[in-house]
């Protein structure tokens, strides 16, 4: 039974690697990108004023593009990683909601898409005032250190985690007992 679960491991491993290192390409990417294009021109226009674009740019709009997160095409999620970093910064009214979203994706999505989302929230964190609020300290205990479980894809994982505990040690070192209960646990 015991040698049966090593290899059941073993093969879970195996594939989770082989889904991480797969490429996947949108055939339809050459259209796609134009859209992409004009997203990244738009957050990162001074001309657009951020109040009236509000009515466009809400929960509903910011959901739909945290899901593009999902797509198997790492240019595809390059692009939805620019445009919602740039949200972020731009519209502070949306900040709560798109850390909460992305937090719950952390929880469930693959390592790809983790390791992009990751990446954000090293950059999130480290423009978190010091000391940090409970509630992002919350981001640490609940999604960031559970992470370290996740046996599977963990390898793919642990520079972008590593990453973004270090980006919390470094605002706050209070954090460093959340992070050593969070390992040792």
């Amino acid at each position: 039974v015991r040698s049966s679960r090593k290899q059941q491991h073993r093969k879970q491993k195996k594939h989770a690697k082989k889904a991480y290192e797969e490429e996947v390409l949108n055939a339809a990417w050459s259209h796609v990108q134009v859209v992409y294009e004009f997203m990244v021109r738009f957050a990162f226009a001074e001309e657009v004023d951020a109040s009236a674009a509000r009515t466009v740019i809400g929960r509903t709009f910011m959901y739909g593009m945290l899901q593009c997160f999902r797509s198997l095409d790492r240019r595809e999620r390059g692009y939805v990683k620019t445009i919602c970093h740039q949200l972020y910064t731009r519209f502070r009214s949306l900040r709560t909601f798109i850390r909460r979203s992305m937090e719950f994706m952390l929880l469930e999505c693959n390592a790809s898409t983790c390791v992009d989302l990751l990446e954000i929230f090293a950059s999130i964190i480290a423009g978190f005032k010091s000391p940090i609020r409970p509630d992002h300290v919350l981001i640490l205990e609940r999604v960031m250190m559970p992470m370290h479980k996740r046996t599977d894809d963990l390898e793919f994982l642990h520079v972008a985690l590593f990453n973004c505990i270090k980006a919390f040690v470094e605002r706050d070192a209070s954090v460093i007992q959340s992070v050593i209960k969070g390992l040792v646990r």
